[in-house]
């Protein structure tokens, strides 16, 4: 449920690959081999459409305060038999992009046999602005989508807010009309120390309870994060839509 069919955290994106064009996408083997030169060229918050850059850089002039930050998760996922229970891991890298964006990087593998690969520009982990994902098995990768405007956007501030929103159309990077609409409403919980989540990480955390809606105005799902205060970064942990839950555990962070 984690990346290869939603893009902001839950909201599904299959559709739009009716409305792509014609751009042919990388091959895997090539993107493989320099994983982070990748990353670093194509999701660079440069590479965001101006007015989504924009808007996220004027109401958040905050930064995070780490070069990177690595996490181990390990998953669980359940469709609608709770019995048949499917486990994966991830190795998440979170690259300081300059003030409150975010190159993140996730590494999928299922007993220990490499599987999915992701790219993502995000706002501070909560809000996905741009990502591609590739089966590693496959000759070509995954169509890349993008942000292209927002109708809301509210800055991640936990101390001031208990809740937020974001509204926003996203498409193909290629695409030049007929974008689809999203909206996440997000609730912020209480504070708590944030080593319940990992003895590794200090100061506090909350959780974040994002309900997200398709182009219809229908709930689509929900996504759970867990938002580190000092580190200003928010850890998605739980996913749940109607083709199962997915829940995340962070077993190791490490700093560079």
């Amino acid at each position: 449920m984690r990346f290869s069919s939603v893009f902001v955290r839950g909201t599904t994106v299959a559709a739009l690959l009716l409305l792509s064009g014609c751009a042919t996408p990388p091959q895997v083997k090539e993107v493989l081999g320099d994983k982070e030169g990748y990353l670093s060229k194509n999701f660079d918050p440069a590479t965001l459409p101006e007015g989504i850059r924009r808007e996220v850089a004027s109401k958040d002039s905050g930064s995070v305060p780490y070069r990177r930050m690595v996490l181990d998760m390990s998953w669980t996922s359940t469709a609608d038999d709770k019995e048949k229970e499917i486990k994966y891991q991830d190795k998440v890298t979170y690259i300081n992009a300059g003030g409150p964006f975010l190159e993140e990087l996730h590494e999928s593998s299922r007993n220990g046999v490499p599987t999915v690969q992701r790219f993502i520009t995000s706002y501070r982990g909560i809000l996905t602005l741009k990502a591609e994902a590739l089966n590693v098995g496959n000759t070509m990768a995954g169509m890349t989508f993008v942000a292209h405007d927002f109708k809301q956007f509210e800055p991640l501030r936990p101390d001031m807010a208990k809740s937020i929103e974001f509204a926003y159309t996203i498409g193909t990077t290629v695409q030049l009309m007929n974008f689809h609409d999203g909206r996440n409403a997000c609730l912020l919980g209480d504070s708590y120390a944030a080593t319940r989540a990992n003895a590794a990480l200090e100061g506090d955390a909350q959780d974040i309870e994002c309900t997200n809606y398709n182009a219809n105005g229908v709930m689509s799902g929900k996504s759970h994060y867990v938002y580190l205060k000092k580190y200003g970064t928010a850890i998605f942990v739980k996913g749940e839509g109607s083709g199962g839950i997915s829940e995340g555990h962070i077993d190791s962070v490490k700093f560079g």
